[in-house]
C-alpha cells in the first residue's frame, strides 16, 4: 500500500510524497491495478478530489443547502418565534389535497390544501410558494371556557361531558391562508438567487485559472510521455522506464490536485462566497397571514384574525453585500464581486452572520362574531357582542459564542409585546422581557427577566421581584 511505500510531508502548507528508492523500484502502484485504479486509490488515499470542475461546482452548490440551517443546535425558547425560523411553505404542487397530519398532543389535525396559486414563483416542487393554504381541525371537543365556567362546581365535568356528548357532529375548523412576498429584495427563495451566485462565483474562479492550467498541463504531460492504455494496462505488464515516468506523473497530478483544492478554498473564502447562504437566508421577509375560524357555539364564536409580519437580517442579509448590483451580477459581474468581497471581508459582517441577527415585528387582530349559546336544562345563557382585540410586538434574537462549525454555546432573545383585547372591560396588556439562554450539552438554561404593566399579567416567571417584575430561570418547570 502506499502508506509502506511513501511518506506524507507538510511543507510550506503544501503536501509532498516522498518514495524511497527501494519503493521505486518496485513501484507506487500494486502490480494487478491499472493506472487509473492506482491513481484513484492514491487520491483516496491523500484526499483528493478528480473532477476540478466538480470540485468547484460542488463548493459553489454547498451555498444551496447549508445557507438553509437557520438553527445553530440550540433550540427556540419561550415566544420569538418568528426570530430564527423560517417560512416553511405548506404547499406541495401535486394534487389538490395535500398531507394530513396529526398531533397527537395537543389533538390538532392539519390538512394541506395544494394548487397552482398565483405568485407561485415556479411550477417545479422544489420552489417556494408565495400563497400557502391550510386547515386545521381541533378534535379534542373542549367546551368553551366562559362557558363552562356558568356551569356549578359540583357537577361541572359532568355536565360540560354530556353537552359535548349530546353533539357529536360538532365542528371546529379553522382555514389558513399565507401570503409571503418573494423577490430579490424579499423573501428567501434561493432559486431567485441562483444566478447572481452564478455570476459570482465564475468570476471568482478566475483567480484559480493557473493553478486549474497546470493539473491540465500535468494530466496531458503524463498521457504524452508513455504509450500506456491508462484503464486496461495492468502495472506490472509496463515496461520499467515507462513505470517510473507513470509514477512521477501520478504524484504531480495529485499534488496539483491537493494545490487547487487549497487555492479555490482559500479564493472562495476571500471572495465571500463560503457565506453566501447565510445571506440569502437573512433577506428581508414580509408575510401576511389571515385565518377564519368555523366554530360550534360549544366552542365559542367564530373567530377571523389577521397578521402582518416583517422580519431581516441586521447588517448580514445579501440586499446590504449587493447594493446597487443586486439583480445585475449577470451583466456586471467585476464590479458586482468586488461589491459584494468588500462587504463580507468585514469583520463587522462576519461577526454579525455569524450571530444571525434577526430584527422582526408585528401586528395582529383577533375579530369574535356575535356569539349566543343557551341551554334551558343546565341554565346556560352566555352572550359575547362582536369585538376586535388588537397587538403589536417586537422581537429581537442573536446566537452567541458561536464557532467555526457553525454551532452556538447560547442565544439572546429581546421581545416587547402591546395586546388590547376586544372586551371593553378588559385591561391591556404590554409584556417586555430579556433572555439568555445558555447550552450545556443537550440542556438549555436560560435566565431572563420579565416586565408585565400589570401584576395579572406577571406569567411564567420563577420568582417575582415586584407586582410587575419577575426572573425566569427554572430548569425543570416539571418540579415546581
Amino acid at each position: 500500500m502506499l502508506t509502506k511505500k511513501a511518506a506524507v510531508i507538510l511543507v510550506g502548507g503544501m503536501m509532498w510524497i516522498c518514495v524511497p528508492a527501494t519503493a521505486r523500484a518496485q513501484g507506487i502502484c500494486e502490480p494487478i491495478e491499472t493506472v487509473m485504479a492506482c491513481l484513484a486509490r492514491i487520491r483516496v488515499v491523500l484526499g483528493a478530489e478528480p473532477d476540478r470542475t466538480a470540485a468547484a461546482t460542488a463548493a459553489k452548490n454547498t451555498q444551496l443547502t447549508t445557507g438553509k440551517k437557520t438553527e445553530t443546535g440550540l433550540d427556540q425558547l419561550a415566544g420569538l418565534g418568528s426570530s430564527v425560523k423560517d417560512f416553511v411553505p405548506l404547499l406541495q404542487t401535486t394534487g389538490l389535497l395535500g398531507a394530513v397530519n396529526k398531533d397527537d398532543k395537543t389533538g390538532i389535525v392539519t390538512i394541506a390544501l395544494n394548487a397552482p396559486f398565483l405568485g407561485s414563483t415556479g411550477t417545479d416542487e422544489s420552489k417556494d410558494k408565495s400563497l400557502q393554504l391550510k386547515a386545521t381541525v381541533d378534535t379534542t371537543a373542549e367546551l368553551f371556557e366562559p362557558l363552562k365556567k356558568l356551569i356549578p362546581d359540583a357537577n361541572r365535568e359532568a355536565v360540560a361531558k354530556q353537552l359535548i356528548d349530546a353533539k357529536p357532529d360538532a365542528q371546529n375548523l379553522t382555514l389558513h391562508a399565507s401570503y409571503n412576498i418573494l423577490s430579490r429584495r424579499l423573501g428567501r427563495n434561493f432559486s431567485l438567487h441562483q444566478d447572481t451566485l452564478d455570476a459570482l462565483f465564475a468570476e471568482a474562479l478566475g483567480a484559480v485559472a493557473g493553478p486549474r492550467a497546470a493539473f491540465t498541463q500535468r494530466v496531458l504531460d503524463l498521457a504524452n510521455a508513455v504509450s500506456v492504455d491508462f484503464t486496461t494496462t495492468l502495472w506490472n505488464e509496463i515496461a520499467a522506464a515507462d513505470r517510473a515516468k507513470i509514477e512521477d506523473g501520478i504524484l504531480a497530478i495529485v499534488r496539483a490536485e491537493k494545490e487547487f483544492d487549497a487555492i479555490l478554498s482559500r479564493e472562495m473564502r476571500a471572495a465571500g462566497l463560503d457565506v453566501y447562504g447565510q445571506l440569502v437566508n437573512n433577506q428581508p421577509q414580509f408575510a401576511l397571514t389571515v385565518t377564519r375560524g368555523f366554530r360550534d357555539d360549544l366552542f365559542g364564536p367564530d373567530l377571523v384574525t389577521g397578521r402582518v409580519s416583517f422580519e431581516m437580517g441586521v447588517d448580514n442579509t445579501l440586499n446590504k453585500a449587493l447594493g446597487r448590483y443586486n439583480g445585475t451580477c449577470d451583466t456586471a459581474a467585476a464590479a458586482c464581486l468586488k461589491a459584494y468581497s468588500a462587504f463580507t471581508s468585514k469583520p463587522s459582517t462576519r461577526s454579525a452572520i455569524k450571530a444571525g441577527n434577526r430584527l422582526s415585528v408585528f401586528g395582529e387582530f383577533v375579530h369574535n362574531l356575535d356569539y349566543h349559546y343557551t341551554s334551558a336544562p343546565h341554565a346556560l345563557d352566555l352572550t359575547i357582542a362582536k369585538a376586535t382585540g388588537w397587538s403589536a410586538g417586537l422581537q429581537y434574537g442573536r446566537l452567541v459564542g458561536v464557532d467555526d462549525a457553525g454551532t452556538a454555546s447560547g442565544r439572546f432573545d429581546a421581545s416587547i409585546q402591546w395586546e388590547d383585547p376586544a372586551q371593553d372591560d378588559a385591561d391591556s396588556r404590554f409584556v417586555a422581557s430579556l433572555t439568555v439562554t445558555k447550552k450545556l450539552g443537550d440542556l438549555s438554561i436560560p435566565f431572563g427577566i420579565v416586565y408585565a404593566n400589570k401584576e395579572k399579567f406577571l406569567t411564567g416567571v420563577d420568582h417575582g421581584l415586584s407586582a410587575n417584575v419577575g426572573l425566569k430561570f427554572n430548569l425543570f418547570p416539571g418540579t415546581k
